[in-house]
Parts: C-alpha cells; sequence; structure tokens
C-alpha cells in the first residue's frame, strides 16, 4: 500500500469530522471548496501538529459542520452551501476559545478571511 502523506491524513481527517457535525446534510461543491481554499495553507502545520493539537481540531470541524447543518435546516434546504459552511465558521470562530482551546485551524488567511 502506498503511503499517505500526512496533511492529507489531515485532512481526511477533518472532512470525517465536519461531516460527523453535518450529519446526514449533503454539503454542496462550493461548500467543499471554500473549506478546502481556507483549510488547505495551514494541512502541513496542522500535519506538524497532529499529535498534540488533533483532537481540539477536530472537535472545532465537529463544530464547523454542526452548525453549517443548522443553517441549512434553519433555512430549509438539506444541503450546506458554501454561504453556509463560511458563516458556520465565523461563527465558531467567534465561540470562546476556552471551550475547545485556541485553535490555529481556524484563524488562518483563508480567502473567506477577507470577505
Amino acid at each position: 500500500m502506498a503511503a499517505i502523506p500526512r496533511d492529507q491524513v489531515v485532512l481526511i481527517q477533518l472532512s470525517a469530522a465536519f461531516g460527523q457535525g453535518a450529519g446526514t446534510l449533503f454539503v454542496s461543491e462550493d461548500a467543499v471548496v471554500a473549506a478546502l481554499d481556507h483549510f488547505t495553507p495551514v494541512l502541513p502545520r496542522l500535519a506538524a501538529e497532529w499529535a498534540e493539537k488533533g483532537l481540539q481540531v477536530l472537535e472545532y470541524a465537529r463544530t464547523i459542520g454542526r452548525t453549517a447543518g443548522w443553517l441549512a435546516i434553519e433555512r430549509g434546504d438539506d444541503a450546506i452551501s458554501e454561504a453556509d459552511f463560511r458563516e458556520g465558521l465565523k461563527r465558531v470562530r467567534g465561540l470562546n476559545p476556552r471551550l475547545f482551546g485556541p485553535c490555529p485551524f481556524l484563524h488562518v488567511s483563508g480567502p473567506e478571511s477577507r470577505r
């Protein structure tokens, strides 16, 4: 079996955690692209610190998925949109960091940081 780069393993784990939060909702292609645009730049750093910060980061990813899913349901939709992802990220960023500890994963300068 070929080795998978560690940053790709981290991305897969983040995707799984987001999906756990999102539950049975579909995630639109635009939402996936927005998430990748935001989180890809920080993957090498996350991979290097994964043993120390992985569980904390996964809980943030679950919370973003849960929040984005709630926004879609509130709208009466069964799919998380790009806007749901961005708003979910924004709301989770606004949570008190004492809940999960500070998360470098949320505070990268991705495209939506400038929107």
